[in-house]
């Protein structure tokens, strides 16, 4: 028993610490996590979550873009099992917990890392007080304190401690590049590879790359979905938008032993062109004396080539190497999230440091650059946002109103499916919550966003923030808007539409409510079908001024319309039924977005779904009454079967190294 103690407490001691320093988003109801944590994580996973509740597949989100392939966006950790396990759990507690429930999400991730770092060090030789040291810097410092809104990285780079500890296990290793996959944020893949595979060292390159091997097959029920929506994205585009700006300022550096010095007590005055987030390394002025104290040439070297990548634009390496890297690769390297390694090694540097103290000298030390970490860093806007500088969205509120969104679904709920709103100059929570308001929109705020769908919608919308990802409609006499069957746009209190198209609804608490009152309805019949060849035919024909929706249906197919009538019997996320009447051999169009993986049936025969006015789904339709269903149905068969085949070596292969790795010899304590 005294044993077992002995070797728990350390554990303890980095479990406690953790909820401690965040300590107010975990246990309380006034602090969240900020910004694209609940702006852009909370509603993948309130969807996740509702779609378990309902018993659902979460695989099409029909809310945001005319609908959108859940499934394939890694970001939605659609089949990453803690994520799935949180998400269950929310789904038997009720939406409203999902906040919660993602903080101890992200801070449980945390702890699996401390807890490696600290095995790791044990495993280097390093006695308890000194590898708890190191531990704890790693999970208290400044990566993780400035980027707890980023739930799929902190998610990610949590399990690279994880393949150090057991780097000589290849199945062990590929098991924890696999879950960093998963865990959905693809920027952090490279940094997950460089931190393995420099910290492994040249030698263990060639086993680095078989567990690279198998995590591809272990991750591959996520990987090919994601390889199968990448090519129809703006995705791989992305270097082009933010162009050759990446990295961090030299200013950043200094807050290693100077938090203060760009202002992260006091956002507001932050000054430096790019991410407050990415220019805040503190990890204790204690821990940096120590790990100069460590003397561990190839690691320092390790933390010098991942200071000079952090460096990116800014340094003297990545202006030379960047531009020659194919443009998919440059769109999903983040240059700044490289502040990981180089504080992880920091941390790993000031444990090997302390383990050259006594055990008593090195718990004090310990225990001074915990103290310096609680009195900086905790309790920080990064972590510690108030609630009321940033009102949630829930499925009855929007900003804390209940009035704007029970006035929203009786305007827009007259029709089945209700209407889609969009938005000129509001707040872009209409977009990025839609899914826990269940309130669709022709748009939202996703890079992975269709490249067809939104090549559509730039025929009549903008850029804001100089974002593709997200557009705010401009020309609102554009026939798009109507066939994206907007049947309303709001705008804040202060700005005043004034187009005949667009009458004034009523003000809502905050916000001014317009009607489309030439809006189409989701699916419709045109009276006749104008042939294209190609996505740039399509567009060219739906920028011509003459274009209208109603008269013509621009198909890339043969097929032919002479109108008729269609009604929607139940729409949900992943199925619609309709009944449609032709007076002669015509064509059902429609503004849900053409993907991979639908299917239609006619009176319960299988029909081609043709792509139509560049981005949706249509299909040909005889003359006469039929019942139409469109489902959708995408094959995982493949990569389910990969990765179950790959897991189950996992388990052949990795039981064995792990029972062998804890009946080790240990150091002497």
């Amino acid at each position: 028993m005294t044993r077992i103690l002995s070797a728990a407490w350390p554990f303890a001691v980095l479990l406690a610490e953790l909820l401690l320093f965040f300590r107010k988003a975990l246990f309380t109801t006034k602090y969240v996590f900020p910004w694209d944590f609940r702006g852009y994580h909370l509603p993948l996973n309130e969807f996740l979550a509702r779609s378990l509740r309902e018993g659902t597949l979460p695989f099409w989100e029909p809310y945001t873009y005319c609908g959108f392939p859940q499934y394939a966006n890694p970001q939605a950790q659609t089949f990453y099992p803690p994520a799935l396990l949180f998400a269950w759990i929310g789904a038997l507690r009720g939406e409203s917990k999902m906040v919660s429930l993602l903080h101890w999400q992200a801070v449980l991730h945390v702890f699996l890392g401390g807890a490696f770092v600290y095995l790791l060090l044990r495993k280097r030789g390093a006695h308890q007080p000194a590898a708890l040291l190191g531990a704890s810097v790693f999970q208290l410092g400044g990566f993780f304190a400035s980027h707890m809104q980023h739930l799929g990285l902190v998610n990610a780079v949590a399990w690279v401690p994880v393949a150090m500890f057991a780097i000589d296990s290849v199945a062990v290793v590929a098991f924890a590049i696999a879950m960093s996959f998963l865990a959905g944020f693809t920027p952090a893949m490279p940094v997950v590879a460089a931190s393995i595979f420099v910290y492994g060292g040249i030698k263990r390159w060639p086993k680095l790359a078989l567990a690279s091997v198998w995590a591809v097959a272990l991750s591959a029920v996520q990987l090919i979905p994601t390889l199968e929506l990448l090519p129809l994205t703006r995705a791989t585009n992305r270097y082009q938008e933010f162009g050759l700006d990446g990295g961090m300022l030299w200013q950043g550096f200094v807050t290693l032993v100077w938090p203060n010095f760009n202002y992260a007590f006091d956002l507001e005055n932050f000054k430096l062109p790019h991410n407050v987030t990415f220019h805040y390394l503190f990890s204790s002025v204690t821990a940096m004396g120590l790990a100069i104290w460590s003397r561990d040439r190839r690691l320092w070297l390790c933390a010098a080539l991942f200071a000079v990548i952090l460096l990116g634009f800014h340094g003297p390496l990545i202006p030379f190497v960047y531009p020659l890297l194919p443009g998919s690769i440059r769109s999903v390297v983040y240059l700044e999230y490289f502040s990981f390694p180089f504080l992880l090694i920091l941390a790993i540097l000031a444990g090997i440091g302390a383990a050259r103290l006594s055990r008593r000298a090195a718990a004090v030390s310990g225990t001074i650059a915990v103290t310096e970490l609680m009195l900086v860093s905790s309790g920080l806007r990064f972590h510690a946002l108030p609630k009321t500088d940033e009102p949630a969205v829930t499925i009855r509120a929007f900003e804390g109103s209940e009035e704007t969104l029970v006035k929203l679904r009786i305007h827009t709920g007259k029709s089945l499916p209700p209407q889609r709103i969009d938005i000129q100059q509001d707040s872009m929570n209409w977009a990025n919550s839609a899914p826990i308001m269940k309130m669709a929109t022709p748009s939202g705020n996703d890079p992975l966003v269709l490249d067809r769908y939104q090549s559509v919608r730039l025929l009549y919308a903008t850029p804001r923030h100089n974002q593709m990802r997200y557009l705010e409609p401009e020309r609102l006499d554009s026939p798009i808007a109507s066939m994206l069957n907007t049947g309303f746009l709001m705008t804040w209190t202060t700005r005043t539409i004034d187009h005949p198209q667009w009458p004034y609804v009523e003000d809502l608490p905050g916000h001014r409510l317009y009607r489309n009152s030439r809006v189409l309805p989701r699916f419709w019949m045109p009276g006749r079908v104008q042939r294209s060849a190609s996505k740039e035919e399509s567009l060219r024909l739906l920028a011509d001024p003459g274009f209208d929706p109603v008269a013509a249906a621009i198909v890339e197919g043969s097929a032919i319309a002479a109108g008729g009538n269609a009604r929607v019997l139940e729409y949900s996320a992943q199925e619609v039924k309709l009944t449609v009447e032709a007076p002669e051999d015509s064509f059902l169009a429609s503004s849900e977005a053409f993907y991979p993986g639908w299917i239609a049936e006619v009176d319960g025969r299988e029909t081609p779904i043709l792509m139509t006015n560049g981005a949706f789904r249509g299909i040909a339709i005889p003359k006469g009454r039929h019942e139409v269903r469109m489902f959708f149905e995408p094959n995982l068969a493949a990569g389910l079967a990969i990765t179950i085949s790959a897991f189950a070596l996992i388990l052949w292969r990795a039981v064995p190294a792990i029972l062998r790795t804890v009946r080790a010899p240990r150091p002497a304590r």
